[in-house]
């Protein structure tokens, strides 16, 4: 993924860059021919003037912005709208969750087999999976278990936990084998992100390249074929 985040910042940098130094010298050019200008150009002149007029309030925004969300995503209240917001997102929601039962599945599958109460085992796991909703629900699962109740019971209550895992973990929990079934568990789930993110990773270049050709599409028809013409008709 650092990949397609390079040419992402890549693009941004040099499109900032074409905005602030190339295409005013070239709209210049077109405002005084007094030529009348299709569409698109009249969206590029905009976006470039907007952008020469504004960007101190632009980046100093886009900072605040981005300071402004990590502060908040640290509060309690913050994380947890936060990692309720990224469970929502498409594509990427799979991705995570089964990052996260992969966590769940591989610490608590050690704890167990390292003979820690399963109670314990839990809430030590409960604070590592590094999401406050899974966070909350295998908390729930261990105050059940102390009670006497299964963890496969309060999974089955929550559609943030994959079908298979509850059927899985209830397997161990009858059979006496739950550390060795969450081994299994967390190895197929570290397949499945390593799948998932190769899949993802594969995706977005040809997107990015799509994108990129859109814009560049834009450039020409916006500003070079006019200037073009209006050389052409002199």
């Amino acid at each position: 993924m650092i990949y397609p985040a390079f040419i992402i910042c890549a693009i941004l940098v040099v499109g900032g860059l074409m905005f602030v130094f190339v295409l005013p010298s070239m709209i210049h050019v077109l405002l005084e021919s007094g030529a009348e200008l299709p569409f698109t150009t009249r969206i590029l002149i905009f976006l470039t003037e907007f952008i020469q007029n504004y960007w101190p309030f632009i980046i100093t925004g886009a900072l605040g912005l981005g300071i402004g969300s990590q502060v908040y995503i640290r509060t309690t209240a913050g994380r947890a709208i936060w990692d309720q917001i990224k469970l929502r997102l498409p594509v990427i929601n799979k991705v995570l969750r089964n990052i996260y039962m992969d966590r769940f599945s591989r610490n608590l599958s050690t704890l167990v087999a390292s003979s820690i109460p399963i109670v314990t085992a839990l809430r030590t796991v409960a604070d590592i999976v590094g999401n406050t909703v899974y966070q909350g629900i295998i908390l729930d699962a261990a105050e059940e278990v102390e009670i006497g109740k299964s963890i496969s019971d309060v999974f089955a209550a929550h559609p943030e936990i994959p079908v298979i895992v509850t059927q899985m973990v209830k397997v161990g929990e009858q059979t006496g084998t739950l550390h060795e079934i969450l081994a299994k568990l967390a190895d197929f789930f570290d397949k499945e992100v390593s799948n998932a993110v190769g899949t993802l990773t594969a995706l977005m270049e040809p997107i990015i390249m799509i994108i990129l050709g859109i814009a560049v599409a834009a450039m020409v028809a916006g500003i070079l074929l006019p200037i073009y013409n209006l050389a052409s008709v002199q």
